[in-house]
């Protein structure tokens, strides 16, 4: 869990990283690094719920 939750963020930051880099595929970019640190969030959430429910 611990590595999904890493490596969503880590693809998240580097997407967005990259709408830096390329202007064009600014507003792609965007969506997807959203939509990647939105899912890491939600993976957090989940583990904590199940870390906090024993």
């Amino acid at each position: 869990m611990l590595i999904l939750i890493g490596l969503s963020l880590a693809a998240g930051f580097g997407t967005a990283l990259a709408a830096r880099r390329w202007p064009q595929h600014r507003v792609g970019c965007e969506r997807v690094a959203g939509i990647l640190l939105l899912s890491a969030l939600t993976l957090l959430g989940i583990g904590l719920a199940g870390i906090l429910r024993f």
